[in-house]
């Protein structure tokens, strides 16, 4: 599958790249896969293409290789598990994870929404079309890329701008392919207070999507920035 010239892109109209090159070191669609954990390899992705196209890329999911068939099942994604991680580890990774959440001095209905975040009980457009909800993964404001909670919370409308304003921008610098991964990564790397303006700022973000998805109000910069105050 050549990436420059195939239909391989369902998020896509046409399936294929959509904006001129970037970087044009890989030819073969394959080339952009890490062969030691048969994931798409991030930096890589990020390095050669631009913005849109890297997170279109990155919501692809690959085929599983805990079963022949390749397909997913959760009989052979919890031998996948065991082969690659300490399940022991893992629950200690979330306690922890959790019991700093909770520890925060911020309200209480916040913290209960990152763990719906955490736990992708969220009714994001992605979320809906796979359950068989929606008829499309496309994200409501952009119309552009399947809504994920990282779409959301990294990439969507005026994001950006909202982390830059408070000093936030590495936040974003992060590569993952889940929600529940970057979070982790960002909360082990920071203080209780920047903890809570971190989680506050997501919890926001949420806010201004169901502004506008549920009201059909767009919210500025000011407006999220407002409400993220608000809560300081």
């Amino acid at each position: 599958m050549l990436i420059w010239r195939d239909s391989w892109l369902p998020s896509w109209a046409g399936g294929r790249i959509q904006n001129t090159l970037v970087n044009n070191s890989v030819d073969k669609v394959a080339d952009l896969i890490d062969t030691n954990t048969t994931t798409w390899n991030m930096e890589l992705i990020t390095r050669v293409f631009n913005v849109e196209d890297a997170a279109a890329i990155k919501c692809i999911l690959l085929s599983h290789s805990g079963d022949n068939s390749g397909k997913y099942s959760v009989k052979s994604g919890y031998r996948t598990l065991n082969k690659q991680t300490d399940p022991n580890a893992v629950a200690q990774n979330r306690s922890a994870l959790y019991k700093k959440l909770w520890a925060l001095n911020i309200p209480s209905k916040i913290k209960i929404a990152t763990w719906k975040f955490l736990n992708n009980f969220i009714p994001t457009a992605y979320n809906l079309y796979n359950r068989k909800i929606s008829s499309s993964p496309i994200c409501p404001r952009c119309e552009f890329l399947p809504e994920s909670m990282l779409h959301v919370m990294t990439v969507c409308g005026p994001v950006v701008e909202v982390w830059n304003k408070p000093g936030l921008s590495w936040v974003l610098t992060p590569q993952y392919d889940n929600f529940w991964d970057w979070f982790e990564y960002i909360l082990r790397r920071t203080c209780y207070i920047t903890c809570g303006r971190i989680i506050i700022t997501l919890w926001s973000l949420w806010f201004a999507r169901n502004k506008f998805v549920i009201e059909g109000k767009r919210q500025t910069i000011q407006d999220i920035s407002s409400k993220i105050q608000c809560f300081m």
